[in-house]
């Protein structure tokens, strides 16, 4: 049995197809305002068609008072993927174009995500597989000659003659 259908039953409902109709909390035993479906992990999720004010997270409280639904198991913190880097690329007109980002949990490899803007300030993941991102990268180039940097004024010279350092002999 189903954790719907032993809710359903222990309110003295009925059971049909899928879903469970049984009596709204304070309304009459003939009445079948509130129905019960099974949901993905074991949970349920309950419907009322004839009260605004139904507070659907004190059913399920009760429920669980009643051992009809499990107790709620919380994920612990080091259960769960964190961000641990964000590495976002710009196009030529410097706009971000994707991002990537670092996700690791404890026991787990590290994973890289890609991430593209959704236009609307959040982000889509994935990238879009018909783009074509021409990245601005800086330019990869030779170190400049000392006697460039001097010229540019980024190397200031005294004009002395370099002195040698005294050599230290063993004794």
């Amino acid at each position: 049995m189903t954790p719907a259908q032993a809710i359903t039953q222990h309110f003295k409902g009925e059971w049909n197809g899928s879903q469970g109709a049984f009596p709204t909390p304070g309304h009459s035993a003939s009445d079948r305002g509130t129905t019960v479906k099974d949901i993905a992990g074991g949970d349920v999720v309950f419907c009322c068609h004839n009260d605004s004010n139904f507070d659907w997270q004190a059913m399920k409280d009760d429920c669980r008072r009643l051992g009809l639904l499990p107790d709620r198991i919380r994920q612990s913190s080091d259960d769960r993927w964190r961000v641990t880097g964000t590495y976002e690329y710009a196009d030529a007109d410097g706009a971000i174009a994707y991002r990537t980002i670092r996700v690791e949990r404890t026991g787990e490899r590290k994973q890289f995500r890609a991430q593209r803007p959704d236009g609307c300030g959040g982000w889509l993941n994935g990238l879009d597989k018909n783009a074509a991102y021409q990245l601005d990268l800086p330019r990869a180039s030779v170190q400049p000659r000392t006697s460039e940097l001097r010229a540019k004024g980024l190397i200031l010279d005294s004009g002395k003659a370099r002195q040698p350092r005294p050599c230290l002999k063993p004794l």
